[in-house]
């Protein structure tokens, strides 16, 4: 079978929640690993798995872009919506499946929750023959305690620590100040937020922005110092987000604002 094709189909049985027809199209013994909790599961267990995910999570997964076909597999970039809202304005989250195929059989996966920018594909894609640890069964519990304790974190980085004025800010920086995994730092950020890392920033830093421009009657020429002081590399990345923000440019918000 063609490898885009069988990823295709195994898209579709999963949808389907369809545990028998996932697990047709993989070896026996195959793994599947859960990059947010670092989990994999095997075998018998990878079937229950799927029984306990099919009833927890009813949601439906839209493949986005092209599927990049790698040495060892495929990869594609996915949202999840929930049932009969497949709106593009209503994703619940982003993610990445990487298979890895051998034979016309998928041999593992892999599923990421990112940042769905290009560059964050490829990097999780040069990962994939490494992720895979012992197998493992989740309890949900332990799970939602964990998530909790990464959303207050990552609550704290932004709101009272104001990580985002850091214009070179990455992800990475960002999950080791929280203490979690990127995977785990993207997850948060989309089911909670529905934004990716640049977005959700850049929302942070046009607030910053707005508040400086009611407090601060300086001259026009000063945006750029707003700029800088908000996190911003550039003017122009400061009045894209504000004006996506607020639907005004600064400039007009602080003419407005010194009348």
């Amino acid at each position: 079978m063609e490898i885009k094709e069988l990823a295709k189909r195994y898209l579709d049985a999963w949808n389907r929640q369809d545990v028998d027809g996932v697990l047709a199209l993989m070896h026996e013994g195959a793994a599947y690993y859960d990059a947010f909790w670092r989990e994999s599961c095997v075998g018998r267990d990878l079937a229950r798995y799927l029984l306990d995910a099919f009833e927890d999570y009813t949601y439906l997964f839209r493949q986005v872009g092209n599927m990049i076909v790698t040495d060892s597999g495929v990869v594609f970039h996915y949202n999840a919506h929930k049932p009969g809202d497949l709106k593009d304005g209503n994703v619940v989250f982003n993610g990445v499946e990487l298979l890895t195929v051998r034979d016309g059989k998928i041999l593992t996966i892999s599923n990421h929750y990112c940042d769905p920018r290009e560059d964050s594909i490829m990097e999780l894609a040069e990962l994939e023959a490494t992720r895979h640890g012992e197998s493992r069964y989740a309890r949900s519990g332990l799970a939602s305690k964990r998530f909790l304790q990464i959303k207050h974190k990552f609550s704290e980085a932004m709101n009272q620590d104001e990580l985002y004025l850091n214009s070179m800010l990455t992800p990475s920086q960002l999950a080791d100040q929280i203490g979690c995994s990127i995977d785990q730092l993207f997850q948060v950020m989309n089911v909670e937020r529905r934004a990716d890392f640049h977005d959700y920033l850049n929302q942070h830093r046009a607030r910053y922005a707005r508040d400086m421009l009611r407090e601060e009657s300086a001259d026009e020429n000063d945006l750029s110092h707003v700029a800088a002081r908000a996190g911003f590399s550039t003017i122009e990345a400061l009045d894209e987000a504000f004006e996506k923000s607020f639907r005004v440019t600064p400039k007009d918000f602080r003419r407005t604002h010194m009348q």
